[in-house]
């Protein structure tokens, strides 16, 4: 299952976005055992109007479900009212067998989800028209943005590793080829390693 837990503060909505293939022993940990270690579970389970949606479908196995979750992560960090996403992975699939049901399945999960809270799921063309989508770091890499983002990164850390500065890297490409992408997707993951304490960033105080 893929599952949604969002709550409104006064600052907007803040949503967590999870897959697992075991909802019940996922959700206590969500609330007994998280709570303890992260604050945002703590403000979380102690909201009075948390909500929790849980998404199944007779086709999903672990690499579509992982590719629905960063879909919805996707989405709902260009949705105007989302404050906040607690979490921060992007672990898009590459080819598997049912790779090719993904949109269909999607476009059916996300119609189904606007059911339930139109103004945390809009029309999809509104998302998808937006800024924030068009340059979102959750947007599926194709082989080529992925093998230059692994060069990229590690010309980075290995800059890093050896207190090495004004290091220059162009990236060069036609219109529309995803420059953008590329890099949101790049500062992102840098970002995250950053926030987990990454010995290498963290030395650097970046």
């Amino acid at each position: 299952t893929v599952y949604i837990i969002n709550h409104t503060e006064k600052s907007g909505i803040s949503v967590y976005i999870g897959e697992t293939t075991d909802i019940y022993r996922r959700t206590i940990e969500h609330i007994d055992t998280d709570p303890k270690d992260r604050e945002d579970w703590a403000i979380m389970k102690a909201s009075s109007n948390a909500k929790m949606l849980v998404v199944g479908h007779e086709l999903f196995n672990k690499s579509l479900t992982l590719d629905i979750e960063n879909r919805l992560m996707l989405y709902l960090s260009s949705v105007d009212g989302v404050n906040t996403i607690y979490n921060r992975r992007s672990n898009e699939q590459n080819e598997y067998y049912t790779s090719e049901y993904l949109d269909a399945i999607f476009s059916k999960v996300w119609k189904k989800l606007r059911t339930k809270h139109k103004q945390l799921f809009p029309i999809e063309k509104v998302i998808k028209d937006s800024a924030l989508f068009k340059a979102s770091p959750f947007h599926k890499l194709t082989r080529e943005q992925l093998d230059a983002k692994t060069t990229i990164y590690h010309k980075i850390v290995s800059a890093l590793t050896r207190n090495l500065d004004s290091q220059l890297i162009f990236v060069d490409g036609e219109a529309g080829t995803g420059k953008t992408v590329l890099l949101s997707s790049l500062f992102y993951d840098l970002f995250q390693y950053n926030e987990e304490k990454d010995p290498v960033f963290q030395s650097r105080n970046n």
